[in-house]
């Protein structure tokens, strides 16, 4: 079996994205290290302690010098920076999973988080009250914003902007799995 390399298959500036719950994030490492690459994390980025937002214009500054380097793998969803990072990415891959995997997935480890109390970013930490008996809730959001996430990011796929980039749109988990052992 042919064995590629990472950068052979998407290239060195690489945009993971998909539904809360999906496994960006742990793509976006695992990717990161192999590429000896720069991790951005865009909730990173957007997030104030407190779970407040920073100020679009500060964030945009951030994304912006971030994705300037040579190699990276950015995760996440954020329209407001998707020019900046689809803008300079050669990739996407897109963890196109169904609502009840990233359902699955966001519960397992919203429970972990708030148990354990595991820092998100910058200070923030989940919480059983919030996770679960609150409109705030990670997995409610999941619950009526599924379909509307895989419209937009198709759409944006779509978009004739970004037609030069290598798309790597993954329907199941073991499709990932495939990919990254056909891969060095």
């Amino acid at each position: 079996m042919h064995s590629e390399s990472i950068i052979d298959l998407l290239g060195s500036r690489i945009a993971v994205v998909g539904a809360p719950g999906a496994g960006k994030s742990t793509l976006a490492q695992r990717l990161a290290e192999r590429l000896d690459a720069k991790h951005i994390d865009l909730d990173a980025l957007h997030f104030l302690p407190g779970w407040r937002l920073r100020p679009e214009e500060d964030v945009r500054t951030d994304v912006g010098q971030a994705v300037a380097a040579e190699r990276w793998v950015a995760c996440g969803n954020w329209r407001n920076v998707r020019d900046l990072v689809w803008g300079r990415a050669t990739s996407i891959v897109w963890l196109d999973y169904s609502l009840a995997v990233c359902f699955r997935r966001l519960l397992k480890r919203t429970v972990r988080r708030c148990w354990c109390g595991e820092e998100f970013h910058n200070g923030n930490r989940e919480d059983f009250a919030t996770q679960f008996f609150s409109r705030d809730s990670l997995l409610l959001y999941l619950l009526r914003e599924h379909r509307r996430r895989r419209e937009d990011i198709g759409s944006a796929i779509d978009d004739p902007a970004w037609r030069s980039l290598t798309v790597r749109r993954l329907k199941r988990p073991c499709e990932l799995k495939l990919v990254l052992s056909q891969s060095k």
